[in-house]
Parts: C-alpha cells; structure tokens; sequence
C-alpha cells in the first residue's frame, strides 16, 4: 500500500488539529484520525509516526508565535553543511512550497478590525494575538498559560479565556479559505501568499550563503554487551565512614553501603534474630537497636532507611 505523501500528510494533520481542543487530544488520537480521514490501516501509518509528531510540533509552534519554518528549511541547511569550504558559490535555492499554516485566510470582520487586516497568513492570527496579550498584561496570574481577555479580545474571538493550545479550535470558526471569497479578496490572498514565499526564498539564500555550523556529534553509545567495558562507580559502591553502632555490628569502620547492608543480614543470621512468626520481621538485639534508633523490631525493608544517620563521607 502507497504510503501517503508528505504534502497530503501535512494537510490532515493541520484540519485535524483545526478541528480538535489541543488541550485534550494526543498523539493516539491524531494517529487514529488520520488513519480514518485517509482510509489507511493504523498499522501502515506507524511507519510515518515521527513526522506526524514533528508536523504536530510546527503546527504549536506556529500557533505559540514561535513560527513553523524550521521544517522547511532543512534541506537547504543540510546542503550548506555538506559543501566544501573551498566552493565560494553557493548551490541554487530549489523553490518552496507553502504549508497550511503559511497559507493566506480571510479574517471575520470583528478579528479584522482587531488585527487591522483582512487578509493574513493563518500562522500569523496567534502572534498578533500573543504580542497583544503580553502588551496589555492578560495573562492570568494563577495559571500563565492562560489569557484573560479585555473587551477588545472578547469582539475578536467571542471567548472570555483562552490557551495557546486552545486558540486553534477558536480562530478555526472565525477565518474562511479565499476561495470562499470574491475575486477582491482572492488577489489579496494571492499578494499575500507571494510575499510570504518572496521572503522564505531570501531566507533560504541567505542561509546557503551563511550556512549554520554543524551539530556536535553524538558520544558513540558504549556496547553493554561487552562485559569488559568501562563502568561508572556507583555511589552505593563507595566506601563510608561507620558509626561506633554500625562498625560494631559490621566488624569494620570503613565500608560502601551494599557492603554495610550485606553485613548486617550476616549478623542478624548468625545471632538467629528473625521473628520465627513472622520472617518479615528482625528482632533487634542491643547492637541493632542503637542502629534502628531504640526499636525492638523492624522490617525487612526497613533496614534501609536507618543506615545514612549512620554513615558519612570519608573526607
């Protein structure tokens, strides 16, 4: 079965998530979607689960303020990465594509006047939004991830409060496609979108000339299956400075914790100290119970907790 291209994938992530409260919908949710909406079976789609997570991302990003470019402009990074510095031209900026996020929308006539446009690119409604709620201070002080709205912001959306993860499902009803307008505002789409792309363009030439420097390489993960590999001490396998208590049940005043832990089992084996009625519990003898703070028993999984009174660095 034909997998479905990156484009079409693109396009049903953004509807779905236009569709949905960001705030309660997973990733679960969106895959299960997605196998519906493109009649696929969910165990094809598994193959294509990281992109529609990092779809996912640029489509918060955008509506967060933070912009959904990145994605698109990875190929002509890796590009710049791999040429040689001895090459002084640069490789030709392929064209770009728009995605549904940078596509032109008309805006209702209350969120037009708000904004001071009529027609804008979708991922650009949430920054107007953002900028307009950190200016005027509507961030609810219980819960900063919430925005309290003036008047002004109640005529724009008809909602009292909102999220960021919100804010998707609620400007959804308050945009139309342009080809749902006239003529006039489908040209005014149209300027829009080529501005939009005029400008990705320049960016991507401007990164093939000054490419970014390449990431650090990942450390080599070391083979666990090898059992002569170099092994980080545990701190339970330092050794401690005993207390009096602890060294004279030990026998030793110097030992890592496991060690003091071993060594008092042996001692409560060989004094025959566990409770015949109940073999969960130990019954302390004079030396355990200056360890165990004056108690005549304890439980097995109890012991722990008592030993770091009694154990210090060694300087």
């Amino acid at each position: 079965m034909v997998l479905p291209s990156e484009e079409t994938l693109t396009t049903a992530i953004n509807d779905i998530l236009r569709s949905n409260d960001l705030e309660r919908i997973t990733l679960r949710m969106v895959m299960s979607m997605l196998s519906e909406k493109l009649s696929l079976p969910l165990s094809q789609l598994q193959r294509q689960k990281p992109l529609v997570r990092r779809k996912i991302d640029d489509f918060l990003a955008a509506f967060q303020g933070e912009g959904a470019d990145h994605s698109t402009d990875q190929p002509s990074t890796a590009a710049g990465s791999k040429r040689k510095s001895s090459v002084s031209e640069p490789k030709p900026v392929k064209s770009v594509k728009l995605t549904g996020l940078e596509r032109a929308v008309v805006l209702s006539e209350p969120l037009a006047e708000f904004i001071g446009e009529t027609v804008i690119s979708r991922s650009h409604i949430p920054k107007h939004i953002s900028a307009y709620a950190k200016k005027h201070d509507l961030q609810d002080p219980t819960d900063r991830r919430r925005i309290i709205c003036d008047d002004a912001l109640k005529a724009a959306l008809s909602v009292d409060h909102f999220t960021f993860f919100s804010l998707a499902k609620t400007v959804s009803g308050l945009v139309r496609k342009p080809e749902e307008c006239d003529e006039h505002l489908q040209e005014l789409a149209k300027k829009c979108e080529e501005k939009i792309i005029q400008e990705k363009l320049e960016r991507k030439q401007r990164e093939a000339l000054n490419p970014p420097p390449p990431r650090p390489t990942k450390r080599p993960k070391q083979d666990k299956s090898n059992p002569d590999r170099p092994r980080r001490p545990s701190a339970f396998s330092k050794p401690m400075q005993l207390s009096d208590a602890l060294t004279a049940v030990c026998g030793e005043s110097q030992l890592s914790r496991t060690d003091v832990v071993k060594k008092i089992w042996e001692y409560i084996r060989e004094n025959q100290l566990k409770d015949p009625d109940d073999g969960k519990k130990i019954l302390c003898d004079e030396k355990l119970m200056a360890i165990f703070k004056g108690s005549k028993t304890v439980s097995n999984m109890g012991i722990a907790k008592f030993l770091s009174a009694h154990m210090t660095k060694i300087p």
